[in-house]
């Protein structure tokens, strides 16, 4: 748990001084200082997005290791050494934590930190972690992108950023042991992040649709709780999407309450407009988390439409430069690994590279992660219409997962309430005198909750008709509804008696019902959790990758690689690769039809 903590500051410290600098820039290069770019929680996570582009860029030309580590480390503490603005901004967010740390919601925070520590010193790895993820990390951190990696191991083609970030706080090269703990800070920097908005929201006697998304947060967390210590790409990628789905909200809902559309005041509009781009990219940037988030960058419509009506179009340029060098290595990262601009889909067959995954393997790739999401387990049912494969998918779901997906068919009922007593509140307003101010803050409300909930149910159904495996999709799962039923609640405290309170409400309770399977269920998980691990020696330490017997292998081939040909591994017993040696494949078929490009790992692999 010490180690787990220590490292926590160390990340936060990195990542707040990183994000500072970026926003900085971003501030200096509009002229506007955005109420949006002040918070500290907003700070680090810009950080932790450009470590990530960042190191992605380099592991084209090297490892991940201390020499990118060191040289990105020099670069912040040169940029606070010679500008006076940036040591400005970085005491500006000290003072904001020193004075968070004096109230009850510091100590409050300081508690969530603990719990989450506990969790992420011990517990177990994600199976994905142990088949590829812990060995890919090595990978990067030893070569950084190798040429056709993928057809060591499939897997190595998916290609997540997040485990690019994971690899650059290792810090193996400095500890006697590899960490893992940038999942477990995600998670605790979001909590507590999420917990405080939930608390402010409860003392103005007020929940809103941000509440909503913040509640899902939270449960997304406790969900995961057990297994916080792996640096799951399924785990990282959801813990972005959400806060970005939190943050959406939270900035449209800060546009309201000012009452008036941004674009009536130059302050206003400067706020605004950088806030909303600022996120778009992070939504471009969650695609190279995961494919599955990919069409939340339907955000990017909103920034778009209002920055050309009102003539900002100058200031979209630098934010559309910043979302294509943090979504460009993600491709051609994918291209280097695997010859394929997106890994497992050979309908976008662009290049003919010695490197290149077989399209056949690809294909049968492609169908194992569709019909194991679907549960039909036989790439021969790959191509099972949606009436044969929805029923068995439908019964293979835990009771848990079925109530949270009736939650979601209840989403459009607290919608449409929501819009009617919406549309009765403004015509109220209108009657009252006041419907220049109203009108103008509501306008801006709903555009961006119109292309909020677009980007969400579109999110959805890619992930339904890709791969339904419920931990896929639970961003959107669980935040549909929340969402919904915050926005419906915001709406019925303000609106006088109507008929469409009565459907609303029905739909609002049973959400709530519906949600209670599920937080029983992982309440229960986390509180056995908690007893079976009290007794495990992680208090200072945490718990290491799990190391697992491999046999050595050499390769040779076309290209005569050395005298003993490269050595990979392979392990002895189940299909799990180990952390500590490398490069190793899960498969020892896979293997066989492998051969070296060259006479080291960085020369790259191909197909027999």
């Amino acid at each position: 748990m010490l180690m787990v903590l220590l490292s926590w500051v160390y990340i936060g410290i990195f990542c707040l001084t990183a994000g500072t600098a970026v926003f900085t820039l971003i501030e200096r290069m509009t002229g506007v200082r955005a109420a949006g770019f002040r918070s500290v929680t907003a700070t680090v996570m810009c950080g932790l997005t450009a470590l990530t582009v960042a190191a992605e860029w380099f592991s084209l030309f090297a490892g991940i290791g201390a020499l990118c580590h060191l040289a990105f480390l020099s670069l912040l503490l040169l940029c606070v050494i010679f500008s006076r603005k940036l040591r400005g901004e970085l005491r500006e967010r000290a003072r904001r934590v020193i004075r968070l740390m004096r109230l009850r919601e510091g100590a409050f925070c300081v508690l969530l930190l603990f719990v989450i520590a506990f969790f992420s010193s011990r517990g177990s790895f994600h199976t994905d972690t142990n088949i590829y993820h812990a060995q890919a990390i090595r990978i990067i951190e030893e070569y950084g992108a190798v040429r056709g990696i993928a057809n060591l191991q499939l897997h190595f083609g998916y290609n997540s950023a997040y485990l690019v970030l994971c690899a650059f706080f290792t810090l193996r090269w400095l500890l006697p042991q590899a960490l893992h703990t940038v999942t477990g800070f995600l998670a605790a920097l979001l909590l507590c992040y999420a917990c405080r908005g939930l608390l402010r929201s409860v003392r103005s006697r007020g929940l809103r649709a941000s509440d909503g998304a913040r509640t899902a947060l939270l449960f997304y967390v406790m969900t995961n709780l057990t297994g916080l210590m792996s640096p799951a790409t399924d785990y990282g990628t959801l813990l972005f999407v959400h806060y970005l789905l939190c943050a959406w909200l939270e900035l449209k809902e800060r546009e309201q309450a000012a009452g008036a559309p941004a674009a009536r005041t130059e302050k206003a509009s400067g706020d605004e407009l950088p806030s909303y781009c600022a996120l778009s990219v992070l939504a471009l940037f969650a695609a190279g988390l995961k494919l599955s988030s990919a069409l939340l960058s339907l955000l990017v419509l909103y920034p778009v439409c209002i920055g050309i009506r009102r003539r900002k179009g100058k200031w979209l340029v630098p934010f559309f430069l910043m979302g294509m060098v943090s979504f460009i290595p993600f491709l051609i990262r994918n291209v280097v690994l695997s010859g394929w601009l997106v890994y497992p889909f050979e309908a976008l067959d662009f290049f003919s590279v010695p490197w290149k995954v077989p399209a056949e393997y690809s294909r049968v790739d492609s169908a194992q992660i569709k019909v194991w999401g679907r549960c039909l387990y036989d790439t021969a049912l790959a191509d099972t219409p949606l009436r044969g494969w929805l029923p068995v998918w439908w019964e293979a779901q835990p009771h848990y997962a079925q109530m949270l997906i009736y939650a979601n068919f209840l989403s459009p009922v607290l919608l449409a309430s929501a819009f009617f007593l919406r549309l009765r509140r403004i015509r109220q307003e209108r009657r009252g005198g006041t419907a220049d101010k109203a009108a103008g803050g509501e306008r801006i409300f709903q555009g961006s909750l119109a292309v909020y909930l677009l980007a969400v149910t579109a999110s959805m159904a890619l992930w339904f008709f890709t791969a339904p495996f419920v931990r896929y999709g639970l961003a959107f799962l669980l935040t549909l509804p929340l969402v919904s039923a915050g926005d419906f609640i915001e709406e019925l405290r303000g609106t006088p008696g109507t008929l469409w309170r009565i459907p609303g409400v029905f739909a609002a309770v049973c959400t709530g019902i519906c949600f209670g399977a599920w937080i029983d269920n992982y309440a229960m998980d986390a509180l056995v959790f908690i007893k079976g691990n009290l007794a495990e020696p992680y208090y200072v330490v945490q718990k290491p990758f799990e190391n697992r017997p491999e046999e050595a292998i050499a390769l040779t081939g076309a290209s005569k690689a050395g005298e003993g040909g490269i050595v990979v591994y392979c392990p002895l017993e189940e299909e799990m690769n180990s952390y500590y040696v490398f490069p190793s494949s899960a498969y020892r078929f896979m293997i066989d039809r492998t051969e070296p490009m060259g006479e080291t790992v960085r020369d790259g692999f191909r197909a027999k």
